[in-house]
């Protein structure tokens, strides 16, 4: 009988084991995926044919550096079945002359091939939100 319960235990045990890896893995997976370097295809804040971002990253946790200049960390994740991830940025101090040091909320979606982005950018009591789709560099 003993035998029979220390049987069970484990396979009780390895089966939670089993169940918490399965449910971090499509982030995981889809977030290593989206390391490298993207090409801005539109933008509803103007055409930047020479607008990039980089995403670096193990895990969920990836960086996001933009050419024109923010920078982002986000955590990837799984919505509706499409991989997503969101997190937080700013504008480099330096870079960016009117969104210089401004936050922002960011948020993006990968479609297919094409990575969608929103950016809520918090300025003057007031939010601008900017979308943008990026293709493989």
């Amino acid at each position: 009988m003993a035998d029979v319960l220390r049987r069970g235990t484990s396979f009780c045990g390895a089966l939670i084991v089993l169940m918490l890896v399965a449910g971090m893995s499509p982030a995981t997976a889809q977030a290593g995926h989206w390391v490298g370097d993207w090409r801005q295809l539109e933008s509803s804040a103007g055409q930047c044919p020479s607008c990039r971002i980089t995403i670096s990253g193990i895990g969920r946790v990836l960086t996001v550096v933009a050419s024109n200049g923010w920078t982002a960390e986000v955590t990837a994740d799984v919505e509706n079945g499409l991989a997503a991830a969101h997190g937080e940025g700013r504008w480099n101090e330096m870079r960016a002359s009117r969104l210089a040091g401004l936050p922002f909320a960011v948020h993006l979606t990968e479609r297919g091939n094409l990575l969608h982005m929103t950016m809520q950018i918090m300025r003057a009591g007031r939010t601008w939100t900017v979308r943008a789709v990026f293709g493989r560099a």
